[in-house]
């Protein structure tokens, strides 16, 4: 069996083999290495059809253990199912070729996967239905990651309330020395004071932590987030386009039978001239060289001059030959409808978008249905009132009422009849074949919350403001000896109030400009890829 595993082998790509035994000599004892590998001299008929081999377990000393498979190879490996080659898991991932490869070898040898030849040759991986159990019970270090990603959620509730709390301690300690230098006075042997700024403003300014809402009570910012959201927005909804943008890319080179030219692949990168341009003058086609490399592609000049671009080693699966003949057949039988549906479903967002929540008028997809949703009631007309919660993933509809509150989003779904759901639930709809970003909003946080939050900045820079006034006063012998430690006290910490009241105030203006200017670059950029896509 070995002889006859190496005479398969030996018809890999030598960086395929290389691979394998650096995999190989790092991970396993010397019992298991594996000679090298030569391309032996034998007849096609004594070549044997597919073999594999099983690769043993790392233990805890091996150095394989530093590593872990990243998470969106591990859910690629769990969509495309147990036998996979690296194409296929690449092109599920949007991941790198090479770096597929790799680490594939790696998650192999953690889980002690079989390694198959496939009568062609190419490298296929058999994994185990419940790969990611298997991690877990070969690495602890994989459940100490979830671990984390589970605790991390109501750390950086906390890290985001604490901004909050910063302000309103701001508040209460600006309004509490105006309110001590001001009965400090040297006329206070008068009888009389001025009001308090405290009586002023009214309720306590901690009273504002009773309307911010306890971390998993609703998906509702409160007072407190909504501080945060204000100073430094709720995250980038475009920071997974790279790994959207590979996967849709990879689908089209499938879907046209691996071979594709600069104007197909345009709709999804950013050519540096429009199609009108392009034909007045020559366009550089350089922007398609980062999709070569990481899927091993190459440039081929064809007989009537045109450069067109070839990903033999994309096109690689481990499906069985009737799957496999769909996905390598030519593209004219694979037909154009059939490339657009594979690259739009490709362009779906498979987690929840950071920072975005669906306008009223926005297409959104429904992607999931979440356990503690599951009765409710939609309209279908006067027969079923109530839908199977599985009728409801993937339907597609426009966002028609956003109360905020309970399930927010009530949907018009485009086969009829309407529903309401969760944000959880949802995600923008991916429609066409160009590649589009979303606008990056300002704040995804409810609109009275945020104005509060404003409006609380704007009071607490006046009154941060007016103490520095008085302190200027008590220093110039405008209050009593007496209140000489709490001068000193207040001195001590106004810089770091003048600093945080100032900043509070600038980084939301300043932030505002800053993604005012990153929506409109996108809007062009959605607006170029739009235009290839129409040619």
């Amino acid at each position: 069996p070995n002889a006859a595993l190496r005479v398969r082998m030996a018809r890999l790509p030598r960086f395929t083999q290389l691979l394998i035994l650096r995999a190989t000599f790092a991970f396993t004892p010397p019992v298991h290495q594996i000679s090298l590998l030569v391309r032996p001299q034998c007849p096609p008929s004594t070549r044997p059809s597919a073999r594999f081999a099983r690769t043993p377990l790392a233990s805890a000393s091996d150095e394989v253990v530093r590593e872990l498979p990243s998470a969106p190879l591990l859910a690629a490996v769990e969509a495309v199912g147990g036998r996979v080659s690296a194409a296929d898991v690449s092109a599920r991932a949007g991941l790198d070729l090479l770096e597929t490869r790799r680490q594939l070898l790696v998650l192999a040898q953690l889980v002690g996967a079989e390694l198959q030849v496939s009568a062609e040759g190419e490298l296929i991986f058999v994994f185990a239905p419940s790969v990611r159990n298997e991690l877990r019970r070969a690495n602890w270090r994989l459940t100490a990651l979830e671990a984390w990603q589970q605790a991390k959620q109501p750390l950086f509730w906390v890290l985001r309330a604490s901004f909050g709390v910063a302000l309103l301690s701001s508040v209460a300690v600006a309004t509490v020395g105006i309110a001590a230098l001001s009965a400090s006075g040297k006329d206070d042997s008068r009888g009389t004071s001025a009001p308090s700024p405290v009586m002023l403003w009214g309720p306590h300014p901690l009273d504002f932590l009773y309307y911010s809402r306890p971390y998993g009570a609703s998906e509702e910012l409160g007072f407190l987030q909504s501080c945060f959201s204000l100073l430094f927005g709720d995250g980038d909804p475009n920071s997974g386009i790279a790994e959207r943008q590979a996967r849709a890319v990879a689908a089209l080179i499938r879907a046209q039978g691996g071979a594709v030219t600069a104007e197909q692949l345009a709709p999804l990168l950013l050519p540096p001239l429009s199609p009108d341009e392009a034909d007045e003058v020559p366009m550089s086609e350089g922007f398609v060289t980062d999709v070569l490399v990481k899927f091993g592609g190459e440039p081929k000049v064809t007989d009537e001059g045109d450069i067109v671009y070839v990903f033999p080693e994309l096109m690689v699966t481990a499906a069985e030959p009737a799957a496999a003949a769909s996905t390598t057949r030519s593209p004219s039988s694979l037909g154009l409808a059939r490339a657009q549906q594979e690259v739009a479903r490709a362009l779906e967002w498979a987690e929840l978008p950071a920072g975005w929540r669906p306008e009223v008028g926005e297409r959104v997809r429904i992607a999931e249905v979440l356990a503690s949703r599951s009765g409710r009631r939609w309209s279908l007309g006067r027969g079923d009132r109530v839908a199977r919660v599985g009728a409801m993933v993937g339907c597609v509809g426009v966002v028609v009422k956003d109360s905020r509150a309970g399930l927010p989003f009530q949907v018009q779904l485009d086969g009829g009849g309407a529903a309401s759901f969760a944000l959880g639930e949802l995600r923008p709809a991916a429609e066409g074949v160009a590649l589009h970003e979303l606008p990056i909003p300002f704040s995804t946080a409810p609109p009275m919350q945020l104005a509060s939050a404003g409006v609380l900045g704007a009071v607490n820079l006046a009154a941060v403001a007016y103490l520095g006034v008085l302190l200027r006063a008590a220093r110039a012998g405008a209050v009593s000896a007496g209140a000489a430690p709490l001068v000193g006290a207040l001195g001590a910490v106004y810089p770091g109030l003048l600093a945080y009241a100032v900043g509070y105030a600038a980084i939301p203006m300043a932030r505002r400009a800053v993604v005012g200017r990153k929506n409109r670059n996108i809007a062009a950029r959605n607006q170029a890829r739009d235009a290839w896509a129409a040619v």
